[in-house]
């Protein structure tokens, strides 16, 4: 029975992932934030939910080592599910020094480089560090190994992200959306094509039917760092990728033109006034139907004959949808012997008992046949 620390364990994406893990598995879980009444409320009301007692909670700030060390002694991982960017040294080194595991949520190349650099020090002690966890990045990499598993020779899998969502259903931290805005300065379009990486320009964007609800939407390039070895591993693999839609028209062609023009002028300090503009276009904007797809369009040679495979994960829970994978991927580091290293969340899950466990904990998944 493993004891894991979940940083941001009362927060909206945390919350979902330390329920799951409850309810498929044996852990015991520590929920630990700022505020103490937050996480003792939530661990009350789950001790009564879920038979065990097996849910405890801790006050613990990221920025404070001290705090970190001694919340870290007795504990086999820690899941980061907060927004900490600007900790993310302290959380990591603490968690090497403390001989403990790690899995985190932010999506920050700044940090993934860091960790990286660190890999040579956690395989010697034979830890293991994921990143990357969630939905995007997280998924589409194993979707595209996953549809592998339906050809002889696979040759295409692209991944497109929609993401109709209510953003007037959810509530953001200053630093989450800061953080959210402060990636668009790294936001990088290579995909692969025609047996080589390549940039593509804005203008090289795909349209691709979502069905009578959305019809044809316009997709943009969106390199994930977790698709970098597809290539190597699918050999027979000559063109992949990730796209995403946009959020809405408002914000899509007045925000983010201007927000990237800000931030390239002015840096980090355009981020405050570009997080608020950001929030309001998202809010006042996005209109209905809503629902997050993920759809794999693939194709390949099976049997001597052209085959192709299409699937797509569907929630309307932009949180759950985070939380699913994640708990799928811890679900499976739990039963695992050997899991030292680091690893984008992607590259850890084996696809196909990842996909099965994704279903059952409530992901909704449609797929073709080859």
């Amino acid at each position: 029975m493993k004891n894991i620390l979940i940083l941001g364990g009362y927060g909206n994406s945390g919350k979902q992932v330390v329920e799951l893990l409850l309810k498929f598995t044996d852990c015991n879980i520590i929920i630990a934030g700022r505020s103490l009444e937050k996480s003792k409320m939530l661990s009350d009301k789950l001790n009564i939910l879920f038979e065990g007692n097996r849910v405890f909670f801790k006050s613990l700030d990221a920025e404070n080592i001290d705090m970190l060390t001694i919340a870290f002694k007795k504990i086999d991982m820690v899941i980061v599910c907060s927004s900490t960017l600007l900790y993310y040294k302290n959380i990591i080194n603490t968690a090497i020094e403390a001989g403990i595991d790690y899995f985190d949520i932010n999506i920050s190349k700044e940090k993934n480089d860091y960790l990286f650099s660190k890999e040579n020090i956690i395989k010697d002690k034979r830890l293991c560090f994921i990143t990357d966890g969630g939905f995007h990045p997280g998924v589409p990499g194993a979707l595209v190994k996953y549809a592998s598993t339906k050809y002889d020779y696979i040759e295409m899998a692209n991944v497109y992200g929609l993401m109709k969502i209510n953003w007037k259903n959810y509530s953001f931290s200053k630093e989450t959306i800061l953080e959210f805005v402060k990636e668009f300065q790294n936001f990088n379009t290579l995909t692969y094509k025609n047996h080589n990486w390549k940039k593509l320009s804005y203008s090289e964007s795909e349209k691709v039917d979502f069905g009578e609800d959305y019809g044809k939407q316009k997709f943009y390039p969106m390199h994930l760092d977790e698709m970098n070895d597809l290539p190597e591993k699918l050999n027979t693999l000559n063109e992949t990728g990730f796209y995403v839609s946009g959020f809405n028209w408002f914000v899509d062609y007045f925000i983010l033109p201007l927000a990237v023009i800000l931030l390239k002028i002015f840096g980090k300090f355009a981020l405050n006034p570009v997080s608020k503009m950001f929030v309001f276009g998202l809010k006042h904007f996005s209109k209905p139907p809503y629902n997050i797809i993920l759809k794999l369009k693939s194709e390949g040679l099976k049997n001597g004959r052209k085959c192709f495979f299409e699937m797509n994960l569907i929630n309307k829970d932009a949180y759950q949808m985070t939380a699913i994978p994640v708990a799928a991927a811890i679900k499976q580091y739990l039963v695992r012997d050997e899991n030292t290293g680091v690893w984008y969340q992607s590259n850890f899950v084996e696809p196909l008992q990842f996909i099965k466990d994704m279903e059952l904990f409530g992901m909704k998944i449609e797929e073709s046949n080859c």
